[in-house]
């Protein structure tokens, strides 16, 4: 029973930290990177986006690349799927 005890307080234990993290990334974003964020999981291109929100492609490609980053991903797959696991 102990045992039991033990191995709930780890599992509700590793939620928060989940949540935690999960509450950490959303909030490092930048507005302009939430904007981007959200676009991409649209499905826009870079060039879409920088049409959208009157910006140049490279600084649609430094805000990805932030948000690469900020996630810990690589493409934009893994991107979209752990933002949305995570309820961006």
């Amino acid at each position: 029973l102990e045992a039991l005890d033990a191995v709930r307080q780890e599992v509700a234990a590793l939620r928060e930290g989940a949540a935690s993290r999960r509450q950490t990334t959303r909030t490092t974003l930048s507005a302009r990177e939430r904007e981007v964020l959200d676009l991409i999981v649209d499905g826009k291109t870079n060039g879409e986006i920088a049409g959208l929100l009157s910006i140049s492609q490279n600084t649609v490609k430094n805000h990805v690349a932030r948000i690469f980053d900020k996630y810990n991903v690589n493409t934009r797959t893994e991107l979209v799927s752990k933002a949305l696991r995570e309820a961006y």
